[in-house]
């Protein structure tokens, strides 16, 4: 389990780069199409980022640190959702809980690896 929290960490780390990438290609004009995607891939990352917790709760039963540590993946995109839908300073928000979601799941994923189960 160990392993497979790892690794969905490691998906969701990739995963917000692809994000980076998805909006700001939008931003520079790529069109409707790459928004599409940077929306599907969002829901898919988040569904990644609850199964890397769930997982952890079978490799760290009883750590509370580390289910802390994995839960806050899947919460932080939670509360990031909707705020791509607002408006100025308020919709910047968005952005950079993306970088605290890469955050979060990329020392997720070497706390996962190197921790003994």
């Amino acid at each position: 389990m160990r392993t497979a929290t790892a690794a969905l960490a490691g998906i969701v780390t990739v995963g917000a780069a692809v994000q980076a990438f998805l909006a700001m290609a939008t931003m520079k004009g790529a069109g409707a199409d790459a928004l599409d995607v940077h929306r599907w891939l969002g829901s898919a990352l988040l569904v990644v980022g609850a199964l890397a917790a769930v997982t952890a709760m079978r490799a760290f039963p009883g750590n509370r640190g580390m289910m802390g540590h994995a839960w806050s993946v899947p919460l932080l995109m939670l509360v990031q959702t909707p705020l791509a839908r607002a408006d100025g300073w308020l919709g910047g928000v968005h952005g950079l809980l993306a970088v605290a979601v890469a955050v979060a799941a990329a020392t997720l994923a070497a706390t996962a690896a190197r921790r003994p189960g």
